[in-house]
């Protein structure tokens, strides 16, 4: 039995998560006012996704994947980390 016969992991982001996995993985969330952003590495069959609720914040103290612009650089730097690089990621 290969790894692909398995069944994919199912997963639901909640607003401020991020979520990343080598494994075939079923990810959903609900959007409203809300963002997700998916990017999959197909070199490494790595992926993962965010949902957050505010575009930017400038502010360290409140630096959590509630925003984009921390939760985006945060899944970028989790795939690098991990072995991903930068050409290899795609938008999904």
């Amino acid at each position: 039995m290969s790894g692909r016969d398995l069944p994919p992991i199912d997963y639901y982001l909640c607003p401020g998560d991020i979520y990343l996995s080598h494994e075939l993985s079923l990810v959903s969330t609900v959007l409203g006012s809300s963002v997700a952003v998916s990017l999959w590495d197909s070199e490494r069959m790595l992926g993962g996704m965010v949902h957050f609720l505010y575009p930017f914040t400038a502010d360290r103290r409140m630096a959590t994947a509630r925003y984009g612009n921390v939760a985006v650089r945060g899944l970028v730097k989790m795939l690098l980390e991990d072995g991903s690089r930068e050409k290899d990621l795609k938008r999904t």
